[in-house]
């Protein structure tokens, strides 16, 4: 029975005494860097969207005249508006938002 009551590792850390110095400070600017990075997301749609259209243009021009055609069967068309939703989802997902974020 060595030890017993007297310093044990429950006892020192019991007179331990953490520093609490810069804790708040350290949590008022964690809380400021997730806003300012809630921020920038927030405004990336509206950065990327105009890349998105001046691409779709050019994408439209190189698109196939086949694939421009109305489809036989479930007459569908691939006009610009179709081919920019498209290009917009593609988009999302490669910056990790939703399909839909960036579609018109």
């Amino acid at each position: 029975m060595r030890n017993l009551g007297t310093n044990t590792y429950l006892d020192l850390m019991a007179k331990r005494t953490p520093g609490i110095e810069g804790v708040d400070e350290k949590e008022a600017f964690s809380r400021l860097l997730r806003a300012e990075a809630e921020a920038i997301a927030n405004k990336l749609p509206e950065l990327v969207m105009p890349l998105i259209d001046e691409r779709v243009e050019e994408l439209f021009q190189a698109m196939p005249e086949s694939m421009k055609k109305e489809d036989k069967v479930t007459h569908d068309k691939m006009d610009e508006k179709t081919l920019r939703n498209m290009f917009a989802g593609i988009v999302a997902n490669k910056l990790g938002l939703g399909f839909s974020t960036l579609r018109k």
